[in-house]
């Protein structure tokens, strides 16, 4: 599943990001069965409340109503209840798995290709209702959201926000009595919709006429100005002598203050810091690829292999020879450098689109030079959710 964002990053940035709202209509082709991707996140998922939770009316249903502890051969395990579970989706309430990209490799593309456009880490948290009722109350997000729609439709009234970019100890509950009466976007997100919205923004979402609505929540989480300085302060400060000294030492209107302040400031505009900070956070992200053991160790039929859709696992293009892929630099060989640079510009490439354009280059071996990529982890297949 590829989602057009149709707008160029810097386009994206200089008029919505972290400003407004963004409603991308028929963005994406939604998969044939999305459901199946909850359901195959219920096999697997732990059913602690951290990860599954079943919300009515934005209050939680007891997590104990839906949990069975039980004994497997020695060894006390706990389940989800399917059935307690399927009877509370049927009164109405909803069910919400947080992180849901760890369970679902088709997830984890999405979160891929939101986080290459907002350039950011990125994350997804599920919602499937099959009532009337909504999952939360009116309230805002601690960091930017993608809502993807894939099944189904949802009510999206937005509010201007009250208390512009709040950080994650800044919660909308404490401050629910200023959100605004009338909402600035009222609008039906539609299965193939993708809305852009910046933190802060207040909004409260419900299902249209008692019908089923399945949709992420993809968070995009930027480094902020406060991270930096954190960082710098951890790592850069105790190199200088102005902050190693005590505070009982500083006398008022002796300068060591002030002293301090400046080199601070010298640290915190010099290039070489922040450069240092994004590489730190380079180093670690991960992304779940998808190749398996068959697509390394099995020949794949000659017609499965050239159709395969194929991404690149990092959110970051190439630096020269080399790319940085889960906190690993590698060094890439010409031909695969081609290769990366032709799946990144080319969202939807298949092998076979790979290896005629890397072959007008004068590559021979494309079929080699994939497989190199896939066994090191560079680039993995696309799943159909």
């Amino acid at each position: 599943m590829l989602i057009d964002f149709r707008y160029p990053y810097e386009e994206f940035k200089s008029g919505y990001f972290e400003k407004k709202p963004l409603l991308l209509e028929g963005a994406f082709t939604p998969p044939e069965q999305p459901i199946r991707i909850i359901d195959d996140a219920l096999d697997v998922v732990d059913p602690d409340e951290t990860y599954l939770k079943v919300l009515k009316n934005a209050e939680r249903i007891d997590q104990r109503l839906l949990i069975e502890e039980y004994t497997d051969i020695g060894i006390r395990r706990r389940r989800l209840r399917k059935d307690a579970l399927y009877r509370c989706l049927a009164d109405d309430a909803s069910l919400v798995l947080n992180r849901i990209d760890l369970y679902s490799q088709a997830v984890s593309d999405i979160c891929l290709q939101v986080s290459r456009f907002a350039r950011a880490q990125a994350s997804a948290n599920a919602y499937l209702s099959f009532g009337r009722e909504p999952a939360t109350d009116i309230h805002w997000d601690r960091h930017d959201i993608f809502a993807v729609q894939l099944f189904g439709e949802k009510r999206w009234q937005i509010y201007e926000p009250t208390f512009a970019l709040p950080l994650n100890s800044q919660v909308s509950a404490e401050k629910k009595a200023q959100a605004p009466q009338a909402p600035m976007l009222d609008i039906i997100l539609k299965a193939g919709d993708v809305l852009y919205l910046p933190r802060g923004w207040w909004h409260k979402v419900e299902p249209v006429d008692n019908r089923p609505t399945f949709h992420l929540a993809v968070g995009a989480h930027t480094p902020l100005l406060l991270d930096y300085l954190v960082w710098a302060c951890g790592n850069k400060l105790p190199d200088h002598l102005a902050f190693r000294k005590s505070v009982n030492g500083i006398e008022t209107g002796d300068g060591q203050l002030e002293q301090a302040i400046a080199v601070l400031a010298d640290i915190l505009a010099n290039p070489a810091t922040l450069q240092d900070f994004r590489r730190r956070a380079q180093s670690r992200e991960r992304v779940n690829g998808h190749a398996s053991l068959s697509d390394v160790f099995l020949p794949p039929s000659p017609d499965a292999a050239h159709c395969r859709v194929l991404q690149v696992n990092s959110r970051y293009a190439p630096d020269g020879s080399t790319i940085v892929v889960n906190g690993q630099r590698h060094v890439l060989t010409t031909a695969e450098r081609l290769a990366v640079d032709f799946i990144a510009s080319h969202p939807g490439s298949t092998a076979g689109d790979v290896a005629d354009a890397i072959a007008a280059h004068g590559v021979v071996d494309a079929a080699g030079i994939l497989a190199a990529l896939l066994r090191r982890d560079i680039v993995s297949p696309l799943v159909d959710g």
